[in-house]
């Protein structure tokens, strides 16, 4: 039951792929400089609620379009890394999730070149999910630009 509530909430972001803010011309604050580091401290820990924690904070961030491009840069090789080699398969959902929610090439690029090496059957079904998402994405915003 609480797997199956985990993975609903993971897909549920899936709707649309963020697309990060590009501040870079714009300096951080004290506090975002502070808030940046702790989320890349708490995804490399090894504590799993930290991880996850860091997880459900970069997807969040990425939906709402907080911080900018750089700083999903940074997350994509943990977050990559997590979907391989999370100590569960909520987090590695979340993982996948929190990759398609940053929604640039190398994130998804990462995700295309993992999905075969995948030990999870759920984890591999939520990956191709994904990457077949993010392809129709990318087809309807090309057909958009095109009208």
């Amino acid at each position: 039951m609480i797997s199956a509530l985990v993975l609903a909430l993971a897909l549920l972001p899936m709707s649309a792929a963020a697309v990060p803010a590009d501040t870079s011309d714009t300096a951080d604050t004290p506090e975002e400089t502070v808030a940046k580091a702790e989320v890349l401290r708490l995804l490399n820990s090894g504590s799993l609620e930290k991880q996850e924690r860091a997880v459900r904070l970069i997807g969040h961030y990425a939906h709402t379009d907080q911080y900018d491009e750089d700083f999903y840069r940074l997350m994509v090789t943990p977050l990559q890394y997590l979907v391989v080699n999370g100590q569960t398969d909520p987090l590695r959902i979340m993982a996948v999730s929190a990759l398609y929610s940053i929604g640039t090439d190398s994130a998804i690029r990462g995700l295309q070149a993992q999905v075969d090496a995948l030990d999870s059957d759920r984890v591999m079904r939520v990956t191709k999910n994904a990457l077949a998402q993010y392809a129709a994405d990318r087809a309807d915003e090309r057909t958009t630009t095109m009208q």
